[in-house]
């Protein structure tokens, strides 16, 4: 009975730590007004998601592919500005998902009439299998 309740624990832990840490976010960011946003690794991005041994291969989802993808979103969801410019792109893997997962990261600016507007909250993520992730509001505790 032991070694089962064992199993089952350990089985809890490889499955919640395989897929994602859907409570926590990867990245945090906090606007002049106090409110934090910050991107998920929520497990329904990274099902089907391929590993990227970044010592030996090239990423399984191309750069441009992923400037493609956040482009394409920042303009439906970013739809109050003029535009919406790429200001940084990183390769990261979150905190929560190994050594083998990684994500495209984001840091956008937005534009109002050829005028900058700043902000830490625009953001994005896309996985190397293409999905996008959004920033979502952290609650505050």
């Amino acid at each position: 009975m032991k070694y089962l309740a064992l199993i089952i624990l350990f089985s809890f832990f490889l499955n919640s730590n395989a897929y994602g840490c859907e409570n926590k976010p990867f990245i945090t960011s906090q606007t002049g007004d106090g409110k934090s946003f910050g991107l998920f690794a929520d497990a329904k991005y990274f099902k089907g998601a391929p590993e990227w041994n970044i010592t030996s291969d090239e990423p399984p989802l191309s750069i441009s592919s992923a400037v493609e993808i956040v482009n394409s979103w920042a303009e439906s969801f970013y739809q109050k500005y003029d535009k919406v410019k790429i200001e940084n792109i990183r390769i990261q893997s979150p905190w929560c998902m190994g050594d083998k997962v990684w994500v495209y990261v984001f840091t956008l600016q937005p534009e109002i009439d050829g005028n900058p507007v700043f902000g830490s909250q625009y953001l994005a993520a896309v996985t190397m299998s293409g999905e996008l992730i959004e920033p979502r509001e952290v609650e505050s505790k």
